[in-house]
């Protein structure tokens, strides 16, 4: 009987680590995607300028919950500093770990000679 008993709960055990598994797998898709996208708008924004109809029609970003671009401009020196934060809200698909319900916040910080 002791057997049995203990087989059930490697089993439970085993499909609580494959859900866990699945669910980082899952994060840590979503945290790179949103991190590739912010950096291809960081690059286009270095490239280009800064735009915003143009930035905001970019293929990406309309991926993100939020994204905010504030700019600085230091007249000394001819540059400007670009602060680009973008969020993405991450949902966990099982209710065994609402502790990973959180937001993925990506921040880069391009300057541009104008």
């Amino acid at each position: 009987m002791s057997n049995h008993f203990g087989l059930m709960l490697s089993f439970i055990f085993l499909a609580y680590f494959i859900i866990l598994s699945g669910e980082v797998i899952s994060y840590q898709q979503t945290s790179a995607k949103a991190m590739s996208i912010t950096n291809d708008v960081a690059i286009y924004i270095e490239n280009y300028g800064y735009d915003e109809a143009k930035v905001r029609s970019l293929e990406g970003v309309s991926y993100f919950d939020k994204f905010i671009v504030k700019s600085d401009d230091d007249t000394d020196y001819g540059y400007v500093k670009y602060d680009i934060t973008a969020t993405k809200r991450y949902t966990a698909f099982s209710n065994i770990f609402n502790y990973m319900n959180q937001e993925i916040v990506c921040n880069l910080v391009v300057c541009r000679k104008e």
